[in-house]
């Protein structure tokens, strides 16, 4: 484990760590994850949590509990390991069928209360905050909704009541 030995990188709001990062997919194995790990050398690890949204108009949405579930699993196994943690709502849509960047909830104001009240916070609360995540991705590839600049901004407020590490969203190229 050569970078076990090295400086541990940890993501901070000085932004001056060297990240090696690895995403997962959302049927990931933890085993297979942690041997992973050490053969990349990786410090950092994006792990999703499946978010399941009916259809791309649906403003409605709920969390997986087994992906939440085996996200706790993963967190507890790489909290002794120096592993930053990114933590990501995965909206899947249509069992896996449909992409986020299409995705364009029919009311607007319920998609926002809904993801902030129903994925966000029980995300903070349940993971984020009691296992010390260091980094909240508030979203992936809205493209249909990134227009609406004052609604994520007041997400942000929210989550910010609730989550003092890390907040990100990310952006479809």
């Amino acid at each position: 484990y050569k970078w076990h030995a090295a400086k541990y990188d940890k993501l901070d709001s000085n932004f001056n760590a060297k990240i090696k990062s690895g995403n997962l997919v959302t049927n990931y194995n933890i085993d297979t994850v942690l041997n992973d790990i050490d053969i990349m050398e990786l410090n950092t690890l994006n792990i999703p949590v499946v978010i399941n949204i009916s259809d791309l108009s649906a403003s409605d949405m709920s969390i997986d509990n087994y992906s939440k579930e085996q996200a706790i699993k993963l967190i507890k196994k790489l909290r002794g390991k120096n592993i930053n943690i990114i933590l990501e709502p995965y909206p899947w849509i249509d069992n896996g069928s449909k992409y986020e960047t299409e995705w364009l909830p029919k009311d607007m104001d319920a998609f926002f209360q809904n993801w902030t009240t129903k994925i966000l916070k029980p995300l903070m609360d349940d993971i984020a905050v009691p296992y010390y995540v260091e980094a909240l991705n508030i979203g992936s590839s809205f493209t249909m909704m990134e227009d609406k600049e004052e609604q994520f901004c007041d997400m942000v407020d929210y989550v910010r009541r609730y989550y003092d590490g890390l907040v990100t969203y990310r952006t479809s190229w």
